[in-house]
C-alpha cells in the first residue's frame, strides 16, 4: 500500500477544523440556555403581565448573555492564539499505538438537540492519550487517496496500529490523528518531530 505524504499545510487544515468545531460546541452550549430563557421571558411576560416575573427572567437571560459574551471573547482570544501557533508551525508530533476505540456518553447541551447528552467516539492510545472524533462526515478531505468517513477510519484502525498524534504546542486539546499505515511525514514535519 502506497503511503500519502502528510504536509504541514494538511495538518493546519485539520487542526483549524478541530478549533472551529470546539467553537461551535461552545456556541451551542450557551445558546441552549439563552434561547429558552428569552422565549420563556417573552411568553410569561405576555400571559402574566407581571413586571416582577419579567424582571426576574430578564435578569437570568441577561446573565446568560453576559456569560456567552465573556466566553466568546475568551474563545476568540484563544482562537487567535491557536491560529498564530499554527502559522508558526508550533506543533507536537508523536507516534502512538492504538489501545482501543470506545464510545462514551458525554454531557454536551445543544439547541439543535432535545438531549443534553450524546455518544462520541474516542481513540485511546497505550501512552494514555486519547482523541475525540469530532467530525461526522469526512477525515482527511484534502487527501487524494485516503479521505475516510468516521466509520471508515474506525474500520481500518486495529489494536496495536500506530498513529501520528499531532497537537498544538501548549494546546493539547487541539489534536488530530493520522494512521501511519496510510500516511508518512513530509520532510518539513519530520524536522518538527
Amino acid at each position: 500500500m502506497k503511503k500519502e505524504e502528510l504536509t504541514l499545510y494538511n495538518v493546519r487544515e485539520d487542526l483549524i477544523g478541530i478549533a472551529y468545531e470546539k467553537m461551535s460546541k461552545l456556541d451551542d452550549s450557551h445558546l441552549a440556555y439563552i434561547i429558552p430563557t428569552i422565549a420563556l421571558t417573552v411568553l410569561l411576560g405576555i400571559f402574566t403581565k407581571s413586571l416582577l416575573i419579567i424582571l426576574v427572567l430578564s435578569s437570568i437571560a441577561a446573565y446568560q448573555i453576559f456569560r456567552y459574551i465573556k466566553e466568546r471573547k475568551k474563545y476568540t482570544d484563544k482562537r487567535k492564539a491557536t491560529l498564530d501557533i499554527l502559522q508558526r508551525g508550533n506543533i507536537s508530533i508523536s507516534v502512538e499505538q492504538l489501545s482501543h476505540i470506545a464510545r462514551e456518553t458525554i454531557y454536551e447541551p445543544s439547541p439543535h438537540s432535545k438531549s443534553s447528552t450524546k455518544e462520541v467516539k474516542y481513540y485511546h492510545f497505550d501512552g494514555g492519550r486519547s482523541w475525540r472524533d469530532y467530525f461526522p462526515y469526512e477525515h482527511y478531505s484534502w487527501s487524494a487517496e485516503y479521505h475516510l468517513s468516521p466509520k471508515g477510519l474506525e474500520n481500518i484502525s486495529l489494536q496495536g496500529d500506530e498513529f501520528f498524534y499531532i497537537s498544538l504546542k501548549g494546546r493539547h486539546d487541539i489534536a488530530y490523528i493520522y494512521p501511519c499505515k496510510l500516511f508518512e511525514l513530509s520532510k518539513e514535519l519530520k524536522d518538527k518531530q
